[in-house]
Parts: C-alpha cells; structure tokens; sequence
C-alpha cells in the first residue's frame, strides 16, 4: 500500500511514520508503568504512536495533490496536533466518558496501569501519601475497592482532569491555526473546524452503528438537530436509513461515490441549525 501511489516521497513520509510509530510503542513499554515518566516523555510517546500517523495523513494528502512545500508542512503540523490533542482526549475520557458513546468503561486505563496524561499531572502534584498510593496501584499494581474512587478524588482535587483538558485544547488551536497558514479555498472554513472531527472505527458487528444513533440520539434530547448520511451501498435498513443490529434506527440522506459533501452539508445548514453532522459506513 505504501508504494501504491508511485511516489518516492509518499513511501519516505509512510516509512518514517512507521518507524516513529514503532519507537512510540518501545517507549511506551519502556516507561509503562513508571512513575517517573514525566510529560515530556508522555508527549514523546502519543507523539510516536498516535501523531505520528495523524501527521503522515495529512502530509501525504498535501504531496499527492503537489502543493507547495509550506502547504505541505502546514498539513504535517495539522495532523501532528491534531494527533496528540485527540490522545489527550481519549485519556480524559477514561475519567469522564459516557461508556454508552465511547464504548470505553470509566476507569479501564487507571486499571490497566496505564500513565496517561491525567494521572501524571495527579503524581507530579501528590504529597507523600498520594505518592503512596500511585506507587501501590499504577507501579505495584496493587489495586483494591475504593481505589478507583480516590484516584478520581485525587485527579479533581489536583485540577488534572481540568489541566488535560486545556492541554487538549491548546494543541486542538494548534491545528487549527496550522490550517490558516493555508490559501482560502472551498470548505477550508469547515477544515478550520477538523479539531472537532471524530471517527470511530472498530470490526464488524461491534456496533459502530449504534454508537452514531446514541450519540445523534443525545443531540436531539437537549434540542439540537443532527444530519445523517449513509452511503448508498448500504442497504441492510432499507434506503436512506441507519439501523443497528439492536433494532434502532433513524432516517438519513443518502450519498454516492462522487458526490460533493460539502454542498449536501452546506445545503443542509442553509435550512436552519445543526448541531453536528453524523456519516455513517463512510
């Protein structure tokens, strides 16, 4: 795949992404675990394994449409931001996660002994009976009842929760302010807006399909509207509806292999308010 497109400068950027990507998870395991691994190497590590190829996307995107070199890098540092604020995010909802909209039950990474963002910031910040307690649970892996509970205690009391989220925030304007550097051009306001893109992606019938109905669903509770879009060649609830195998379903509008997404979106917003745009089997 990463010779398909023929370019000499797609397989160095796919290569290096590979080779980051393989650094990130030996750094990973090296500091797994540890607590003295401190946010500079955190951010080494989401850097390597998950920016990295956020990055290499964005950049083969602008080489593959021979852009110039700034526009080039623009879209590298777009993805790299991108790609470090969307991990941030992820460890935040470890903590705070509607497990019925992310699938992720709260505590999984407190579990697993995972240091991420949140729990660092809580340790740089413990006194010595804190510090007791990250030793015994994340380095010993002494976990007991109640311990989730005070590890939440202790992120909220520390403001940890709150700091990753700005943290997230921060590299989000990041990437945003990346995409300005780029020359206007039709949709580049809704690019601008990417920091606010989600996918989710997992196997077959592991209910991705109920996941965009739940979330679409939650929208529409606190009086919003949402836009939904299939595309045509999926059928299993009929034309022009998503359906999941629970038996939930919505109505949606249908696209098709070179239609102009932007248009249908642009289209739908000139008919009033929407809260968010929902694409299904994309």
């Amino acid at each position: 795949l990463m010779v398909e497109p023929g370019n000499l400068r797609v397989l160095d950027i796919l290569s290096n992404a590979a080779a980051t990507i393989a650094e990130g998870e030996v750094l990973q395991l090296t500091a797994a675990n540890d607590l003295k691994t401190d946010e500079g190497v955190y951010l080494k590590v989401i850097r390597g394994k998950t920016a990295a190829l956020f990055s290499a996307a964005t950049e083969v995107g602008g080489v593959i449409a021979e852009q110039p070199a700034d526009t080039v890098e623009a879209l590298r540092i777009y993805g790299d931001a991108l790609g470090i604020s969307f991990q941030m995010v992820d460890d935040l909802l470890d903590w705070q996660g509607d497990v019925g909209a992310t699938g992720k039950n709260v505590g999984d990474d407190f579990r697993e002994r995972k240091l991420t963002l949140p729990i660092i910031k809580a340790v740089a910040a413990a006194d010595a009976d804190e510090r007791a307690f990250w030793v015994r649970t994340i380095e010993k892996g002494d976990q007991r009842d109640g311990d989730l509970d005070r590890a939440t205690d202790l992120l909220t009391r520390h403001g940890a929760l709150d700091a990753t989220r700005d943290a997230a925030t921060g590299w989000a304007e990041t990437a945003k302010e990346a995409m300005r550097r780029l020359r206007p051009w039709r949709g580049s306001g809704y690019f601008t807006r990417m920091a606010k893109l989600y996918f989710h992606y997992s196997t077959m019938n592991a209910g991705k399909s109920t996941i965009l109905l739940q979330a679409s669903h939650n929208y529409i509770e606190r009086g919003m509207q949402t836009y939904l879009l299939t595309a045509a060649l999926d059928t299993r609830a009929g034309e022009g509806r998503i359906g999941s195998r629970i038996g939930i379903g919505a109505p949606s509008d249908v696209f098709r292999e070179g239609d102009d997404l932007f248009a249908r979106i642009e289209a739908r917003l000139a008919e009033g308010p929407c809260a968010c745009v929902f694409v299904d089997e994309a």
